[in-house]
């Protein structure tokens, strides 16, 4: 299923799961999934189901030589003109979605069709023999080919229509036989109706079943890299991410940068306000993050305690330096008041910006770098992006901005 899975919602699943036997009336979403699911699993061994019906049909070929003299020709086209390329025709059907089940659906019928055809038109008393040969037919190509239910009744209608034409059509059972045969049609019918039911109804509780896990292991997967506060990624997924980045070869000598956010004075909002209050702006700053971010390759990530980072792949200084700025003015916009910092004081934050070359530093120089702009911006006076511009501040190691050369590391 992989990601088609995705926006299923879990609670759908349960209800289908707790609505007896499977219910069939999935949502959309899941049916369509559902179908396609059918198809991928089960298509390689219904399509040898299908062949080896066919050539049991066929089998029966030598018997109608020896028994069936007369009418032998009709036997023969029946089987090798009719059956068998149908059969070819059904299976090259089952590999699209859209198709499938019709292609089960003609298989049985033409088994079906093809024999009554056949024992309408040719003659002798040996015939009646043959007239058993439907019930098999309705009972094991439903159990060999496992229609969707509504397909297996719908054949299995058919198929009583052509037992039934048989019998009161033809003299191939005498009238006294009648009852008692349409007895055994009926019965046969049931026990496929019900085997095609019970087959339907595993299929889907094992699909759900399946499906439900699947649902279970992309959510722990999620909790594994998310921060439960904030919905912003952690540590792990701020590590997947930058191994994911460096190890690209495409990335060698692409842009890179980091953002570093720090909560100004976020101790004494804690001690003013108490830690529910703290929480509950740690949520309104990270809103304010995933805002400028949506839509867009960065990666948000809450490092621990109020501090956050947002990872661009892909973008150089001057692209960080605006997103930076940008979410600095937001949260200054929102006025979460701090009256450990003044009387009309509000919440503002610190902001380190590095930019590099992926060929020419690693996640953790990006890292240091962006660290080391991130304490500048507190000593220069905190809510503020630092550098202020380009060429403000540099590393320890001088560097030019836009130098295509060794050292190229932006900060």
């Amino acid at each position: 299923m992989g990601d088609r899975s995705n926006g299923i919602a879990a609670a759908d699943i349960e209800r289908a799961l707790e609505g007896g036997f499977a219910s069939f009336r999935l949502p959309a979403d899941i049916e369509a999934l559902y179908r396609e699911d059918t198809v991928a699993e089960q298509r390689s061994s219904v399509a040898l189901n299908m062949i080896v019906v066919v050539l049991l049909f066929d089998s029966f070929v030598l018997n109608d030589y020896f028994m069936l003299r007369d009418d032998f020709t009709v036997y023969l086209i029946g089987k090798f003109l009719v059956v068998t390329p149908v059969c070819l025709l059904c299976v090259a059907m089952l590999k699209r979605v859209a198709s499938y089940q019709f292609a089960l659906w003609l298989f049985c019928v033409t088994l079906a069709g093809t024999l009554s055809a056949m024992l309408y038109v040719s003659g002798g008393a040996y015939r009646g023999n043959y007239l058993f040969g439907l019930l098999l037919i309705m009972v094991g190509a439903v159990a060999l080919t496992r229609p969707g239910l509504r397909c297996a009744l719908s054949a299995i209608l058919v198929q009583c229509a052509c037992f039934a034409t048989l019998l009161f059509a033809t003299d191939i059972v005498p009238p006294e036989g009648r009852v008692v045969n349409l007895l055994f049609c009926l019965s046969s019918s049931v026990i496929a109706a019900f085997t095609g039911y019970a087959l339907e109804t595993v299929n889907r509780r094992a699909f759900l079943l399946k499906l439900r896990v699947q649902l279970l292991n992309r959510d722990l997967q999620a909790a594994a890299v998310t921060d439960p506060l904030t919905g912003l990624g952690n540590r792990r997924a701020f590590e997947e991410a930058t191994q994911a980045h460096w190890s690209r070869p495409s990335c060698e000598g692409a842009w890179v940068s980091l953002v570093l956010i720090d909560v100004d004075f976020f101790k004494l909002y804690n001690d003013t306000y108490g830690h529910a209050a703290g929480d509950t702006c740690l949520e309104r700053v990270a809103g304010r993050v995933l805002d400028e971010i949506r839509g867009s390759r960065n990666l948000a990530i809450r490092f621990g305690g109020e501090e956050i980072a947002v990872f661009m792949p892909g973008k150089d200084f001057a692209q960080a330096h605006r997103l930076a700025e940008a979410i600095r003015q937001g949260i200054v916009a929102a006025a979460i008041p701090h009256s450990a910092v003044g009387p009309d004081g509000i919440l503002t934050g610190s902001f380190g910006v590095a930019s590099a070359l992926t060929g020419d530093c690693t996640a953790l120089d990006l890292f240091k770098r962006a660290d080391a702009a991130l304490y500048a911006a507190k000593r220069n006076g905190r809510n503020q992006v630092w550098p202020a511009r380009i060429g403000t501040w540099t590393a320890p190691v001088e560097i030019e901005w836009g130098a295509r050369s060794a050292g190229r590391i932006v900060a």
